[in-house]
């Protein structure tokens, strides 16, 4: 199923292995799903042309290996130790409700990103900015958690709806991507310019972990004074193995074929614009 999820190979570390794998599988989702090639190519992402450099900003400066901590910090619930039971516990049975106020940023390329707000919230409080996963939004059962965490301590929340998430197609033919920082750039330094002594934590989950940690990695010594911390949650680090694992058995059946219907849809609306 690498079909779906090659839409977020940005973040790789070989160009070649982008294109390669991206040009086969969107010309065979093209086909088997009746949309012309080159939209679905421009849709999904015009990365074929790109070389390694212009792949990765962060200049391929790699990260000290991983020591010994959160791996063994984590001890799951006794009756919760199956992967499978952790997925789909929150989804079926939480019941956070948060109320959104929706703003609307136009972006610098002609485009739109839509944040949501939790309300009410205090004001000059510190700020979460919540960055949801792959086909998620503000109404992903985590995001309505984290968001809800945040206002029990007396924080505001606000999530960044990547393009095309928010409920509204966005304008332009690319969508979003793990290796797009663009707009949170833009987000997180506007959010900086409106307000004197603000404090920005940032959470990432999933595709919007691998979105937070790299946009970290370009901007080094550039991030803004106001962002106090950053926490990335179940980041799929290397998105080929993890790709090809949604491929098989049930993940197929349950998590591959969730993100891929509304995906899918997304495309087919867009191709006909």
């Amino acid at each position: 199923m690498l079909d779906g999820i090659v839409l977020e190979k940005n973040a790789v570390p070989s160009a070649s292995i982008v294109t390669d794998v991206f040009e086969k599988t969107a010309r065979a989702m093209a086909e088997q799903w009746g949309v012309p090639t080159y939209k679905f190519l421009m849709m999904a992402h015009p990365i074929a042309n790109l070389t390694e450099e212009e792949l990765d900003r962060a200049g391929s400066r790699q990260a000290d290996p991983a020591g010994p901590g959160i791996e063994s910090a984590f001890r799951p619930a006794w009756w919760c130790r199956n992967a499978h039971v952790q997925t789909v516990w929150g989804p079926l049975f939480r019941r956070d409700r948060v109320r959104w106020r929706r703003e609307r940023v136009p972006t610098r390329d002609g485009d739109f990103v839509d944040l949501d707000w939790a309300t009410p919230a205090p004001r000059e409080a510190p700020l979460l900015l919540v960055l949801h996963g792959l086909e998620g939004s503000s109404r992903s059962h985590y995001v309505v958690g984290l968001a809800h965490q945040a206002l029990a301590r007396g924080w505001r929340a606000v999530t960044l709806n990547f393009r095309s998430c928010s409920g509204e197609l966005n304008r332009l033919p690319q969508f979003y991507h793990s290796g797009h920082t663009d707009d949170l750039d833009e987000v997180v330094r506007l959010l900086v310019g409106r307000e004197r002594n603000l404090r920005i934590g940032a959470v990432g989950v999933s595709l919007g972990g691998n979105v937070l940690l790299k946009w970290l990695g370009e901007q080094e010594a550039g991030v803004p004074a106001e962002l106090v911390g950053a926490v990335a949650i179940s980041v799929p680090f290397d998105l080929e193995p993890c790709a090809r694992a949604l491929d098989r058995g049930v993940c197929r059946w349950v998590y591959a074929a969730n993100f891929l219907g509304t995906m899918r849809a997304k495309v087919r609306r867009k191709s006909s614009s």
